[in-house]
């Protein structure tokens, strides 16, 4: 969705012959393809409509890839941000403040190092910094959770960007439980390649826990370290979780959960399955 602002993308749900809205996107979104998803709590007889509706202009194209429906609830971040409100950390506290993680919008001032766009929303939204321009190498800044109710499975997942000629630029990550000391459960040093990758560090226990990812500044100004599309998720600690209950207190079967997946990514291959097109 990237042109006019009056383009329009919903999800409706049709059950029993009403019709509800359960997604929207209005407006410009980006210029690089975006996942959406939604919970459905389905009958039997649930329909799923994708409804896409242009702007008053030519320039208000709207475009739809890779549509998936599962069984089960899509994974929601108990905590997390996309940093693309300047100055919100959404409950994470920047422990280095003015000369600690700062947001970011765009290609950093430095050649050779760090991203040119931001990861969750391109051309639109921000990330995260360290800035290599902060001549301070070795200087080491906490990015922190809140402290976090664990019923036995969490999973922090974010982007990260670590490009550039310095061997000891880093990125590590921190589980705190109760009151113990920090203990490192993830760390990756050194040029990662010009592109933003994927991290997933999981943690099994009850109780509270806290996460800090630490950046680390390299020992040359080709050192950027870069941070976007951070959350964390009840769900993926496999051999500590119980199955789902598939019963209720009176013993009836729960209503099923259908998971409508929107990966918005170009593979060239378009399914719309069980899907019908409709033209009003």
């Amino acid at each position: 969705m990237y042109g006019d602002e009056l383009m329009t993308l919903n999800v409706h749900v049709l059950e029993d012959g009403v019709e509800r809205r359960v997604w929207r996107a209005e407006g410009q979104q980006s210029s690089a393809w975006l996942q959406g998803t939604v919970t459905i709590q389905a009958k039997p007889d649930t329909q799923v409509i994708v409804e896409g509706i242009r702007g008053v202009t030519a320039m208000s194209d709207v475009a739809l890839d890779d549509i998936t429906v599962v069984l089960g609830r899509c994974p929601e971040c108990v905590s997390g941000c996309d940093f693309d409100e300047m100055g919100d950390f959404c409950g994470w506290a920047n422990s280095g403040g003015d000369f600690g993680w700062e947001h970011w919008n765009g290609p950093t001032n430095t050649e050779n190092t760090g991203p040119d766009d931001d990861f969750s929303r391109p051309g639109f939204g921000n990330y995260l910094l360290l800035d290599s321009e902060v001549n301070d190498p070795g200087a080491a800044l906490l990015l922190e959770s809140p402290a976090l109710p664990s019923s036995g499975c969490l999973v922090l997942s974010f982007h990260y960007f670590l490009y550039g000629s310095a061997e000891n630029m880093a990125i590590n990550v921190y589980i705190k439980e109760g009151g113990s000391s920090r203990q490192l459960a993830w760390s990756l040093q050194g040029n990662q390649g010009a592109s933003w990758m994927l991290a997933r560090v999981e943690f099994s226990g009850r109780g509270p826990v806290q996460f800090a990812i630490e950046g680390v500044r390299g020992e040359t100004d080709e050192s950027d370290v870069a941070l976007d599309g951070l959350c964390v998720t009840e769900q993926g600690c496999a051999p500590v979780c119980k199955p789902p209950t598939t019963s209720g207190s009176s013993g009836k079967p729960l209503p099923r959960l259908i998971t409508t997946f929107f990966t918005l990514k170009c593979d060239g291959n378009f399914d719309l399955v069980s899907f019908r097109n409709a033209r009003m």
